[in-house]
């Protein structure tokens, strides 16, 4: 049964177990780091419990997606040491791209899309000020199917932070896309910045659940395990993520199945 302790920030179904409490006894106390351990089961059920001495509370949202890469799984163009892991994003991995002026710097990948329209998603730190211009461009062969910029300024639907942003879609045949992101400071005056956490790809049908997911909270007491139930949220053939913040600010990422 893994265990989401010490920084590692995600579990693969095809790792997980279906006995969260063989681990009793067994968990690395990591109060000071991770107070809260995660597992996760084969069938979609997330298990929670407390590392730490008093209660914790944990605020969780599921989403809905067809496909997703952590931006941490892009390779870097050129070699280029613009683009640098970081963890700014309450503790898990992101790439950061701090962008001289004048200057850019890309990231690529490629991801399996599902056949029909599909919208496109990128986990974003939403800044107004020193944010470089983000570029997303994906690909099928040498057919460009979306060429768009990524929108990181504050507006009434995204304030400072950490967010999901919608920057379009497109009609897929199924199979595998190019995906590019670039960085670019088109300004002389100082280094700019951009911070990205993950590439979602999205059913028409589940954009909903990116924009106004499924929320909710626990309060993990004594030792016990806490059960959520991801297959009560399932859609169909979608991927769910299942997204938590503890209340010392960490943040939780596995995903099902």
């Amino acid at each position: 049964m893994p265990v989401l302790t010490n920084g590692v920030d995600s579990i693969p179904k095809s790792s997980a177990s279906r006995i969260p409490d063989i681990y009793d006894g067994q968990l690395p106390l990591l109060a000071g780091f991770r107070p809260v351990a995660i597992a996760q089961d084969n069938d979609g059920q997330i298990s929670l419990k407390r590392l730490a001495e008093d209660d914790i509370d944990v605020e969780y949202r599921i989403y809905r997606v067809a496909n997703h890469i952590p931006a941490i799984g892009f390779n870097r163009l050129n070699r280029s040491d613009v683009w640098r892991v970081t963890t700014l994003d309450h503790g898990t991995q992101t790439m950061s791209a701090r962008v001289d002026p004048g200057g850019s710097a890309a990231l690529a990948s490629t991801m399996s899309a599902p056949s029909g329209r599909v919208a496109v998603f990128v986990r974003a730190f939403v800044e107004d000020g020193a944010r470089a211009s983000g570029r997303i461009l994906i690909k099928r062969n040498d057919e460009t199917l979306l060429s768009t910029s990524i929108d990181m300024a504050p507006s009434e639907e995204q304030d400072l932070g950490w967010h999901w942003i919608n920057v379009g879609a497109f009609d897929s045949q199924g199979g595998e896309v190019d995906v590019k992101i670039t960085a670019t400071n088109e300004l002389d005056d100082h280094r700019r910045y951009i911070d990205l956490e993950r590439v979602a790809l999205v059913r028409t049908e589940d954009v909903d659940s990116m924009t106004a997911p499924e929320t909710g909270k626990v309060t993990l007491i004594d030792d016990e395990w806490k059960a959520i139930d991801l297959e009560a949220y399932a859609n169909g053939e979608a991927i769910m993520m299942f997204e938590a913040l503890d209340s010392f600010g960490n943040r939780y990422l596995l995903y099902h199945p």
